[in-house]
């Protein structure tokens, strides 16, 4: 998670969009940076108005409420199979780490995404879901800005305007190059299960 209060602005840092890119791109540039510890860096909204919002409205009182929070929303099916890709990385496979418990490598793809979408997934499986991190303590996402994951070198830009600085992103901790593309059959399959995830999607405004 990113804030400034130079420029008036909070980045919230959803899994598997970016997020590790834009923290250590921008870091030096914000007042509040969320960066190496995972279960802080990714702040959930619902999260961000229970515990960090009643500490900055503390420190610089109500100009909080004009800050824009923001954050990348990535389509569905391609972010289940970066979380797929990124749990079949060499560094974490049997003869790197033995029994490292999110590694993948021993599963196709589509076991992957049926193991993913039980109801208790196995731990290699369990990612969460986009629409639980973008939404706010009243079930909706009422004051975020979602931003498609495609989107992202235009949002770089406003956030440039915004700062009136040239930015370049860093690109860190990506998944492993794809060695296919996703069939219609699996894209079907998630518009099946991940319904919620995808009426986001499908109402975000291209930039």
């Amino acid at each position: 998670m990113l804030i400034s209060t130079r420029h008036k602005f909070v980045i919230l840092s959803n899994r598997k969009c970016a997020s590790t890119s834009l923290v250590f791109s921008l870091r030096t540039l914000c007042d509040g940076v969320f960066d190496s510890d995972h279960r802080l860096r990714h702040t959930s909204y619902s999260e961000y108005q229970q515990y960090i919002m009643p500490f900055l409205r503390l420190k610089v009182g109500d100009e909080i409420d004009s800050y824009d929070v923001y954050s990348l929303f990535r389509e569905p099916a391609e972010w289940m199979y970066s979380w797929y890709r990124f749990r079949n990385r060499h560094e974490i496979s049997p003869e790197v780490q033995p029994d490292h418990w999110e590694y993948a490598g021993h599963l196709t793809w589509q076991q992957y995404l049926l193991d993913a979408m039980q109801p208790n997934p196995p731990k290699y499986a369990s990612v969460g879901r986009q629409c639980d991190f973008v939404t706010g303590m009243d079930g909706t996402r009422k004051g975020l800005h979602l931003i498609r994951y495609e989107d992202l070198d235009a949002f770089l830009l406003n956030i440039q305007n915004k700062m009136g600085q040239e930015l370049k992103l860093r690109r860190l901790n990506v998944s492993p190059e794809k060695t296919s593309e996703l069939t219609d059959v699996d894209i079907r399959y998630c518009r099946s299960v991940l319904v919620q995830d995808y009426e986001i999607y499908d109402n975000i405004a291209a930039l």
